[in-house]
């Protein structure tokens, strides 16, 4: 379908909802509305194609902050559940590892 390399195939995709806040991406967003508004029909014939690359670079580096920021809250939130030691074997939420019971007798149990 597409001839393209992989890279022009992924500017080629839409974008996500403009709707929502993107408090980095805010002037990017409203270059693209203006251009779209600006050039009614060559808007299909690549007309704002420089306004859609530099809303997808923008929104790349939106989402890595918010990673990057997700990534350190788990680490801060998930610190208490690493051992010392560095092992993961045991003391987590469900706590330590038990042995299973042993009989008696050294039999089964029927």
């Amino acid at each position: 379908f597409f001839s393209g390399s992989r890279k022009e195939r992924r500017e080629l995709t839409m974008h996500p909802p403009l709707d929502r806040p993107h408090p980095l991406c805010e002037d990017v967003v409203k270059a693209l509305r203006l251009c779209h508004e600006t050039h009614a029909w060559s808007k299909y014939f690549g007309a704002c194609n420089g306004a859609k690359i530099d809303l997808d670079s923008c929104f790349r580096m939106e989402k890595d902050a918010t990673r990057r920021a997700n990534f350190e809250q788990a680490k801060r939130r998930n610190k208490h559940l690493l051992l010392p030691g560095g092992g993961g074997g045991g003391g987590g939420r469900r706590g330590p590892r038990r042995k299973p019971p042993s009989s008696a007798s050294g039999t089964a149990p029927f």
